[in-house]
């Protein structure tokens, strides 16, 4: 019996894994840092990506590029676990997302859990970056969100 529930367990975890999306971006690299890339797409809009070890970058021939040799104005096609245009994130959410996933970490469960909140916190820190730049540039009451409105 205790088989049967070990192996119900991992057939659901790795159902999970096959069901996850990957965002497919194409376009040319606008911006590049240690853990993010920006692309600005085909379609005209511009998408923040978390550069992790998970997101794969290609050329148009679908040739991996190594993370090192990406360059600024380079065309690729971008494989990632996440991506969001910046015009649409929102500031209040955005710190709002971190905020829970340092309570998570700070009373973590599992292993399993804790990884969940460690990747909640990089995605909530990435937003908040990238919404902070733009909020910079643009200034107040430009894009969509609550955090825009004057």
């Amino acid at each position: 019996m205790r088989s049967f529930f070990t192996a119900l367990v991992a057939l659901m975890l790795v159902s999970g894994v096959l069901a996850h999306e990957k965002f497919k971006i194409v376009g040319t690299v606008a911006a590049l840092k240690k853990d993010e890339i920006a692309v600005k797409s085909i379609d005209g809009a511009t998408y923040e990506i978390d550069f992790t070890d998970s997101a794969v970058v290609t050329d148009k021939h679908h040739k991996k590029i190594d993370r090192d040799k990406v360059k600024v104005g380079e065309k690729v096609i971008v494989l990632a676990d996440s991506a969001e245009r910046a015009e649409e994130i929102d500031l209040a959410r955005a710190e709002a997302s971190r905020t829970r996933a340092e309570d998570s970490i700070r009373n973590r469960g599992s292993a399993a859990d804790l990884a969940q909140a460690e990747l909640a916190l990089r995605r909530a820190a990435v937003r908040l970056s990238v919404g902070q730049r733009r909020r910079a540039r643009r200034g107040p009451g430009l894009g969509t969100g609550a955090d825009n409105e004057i």
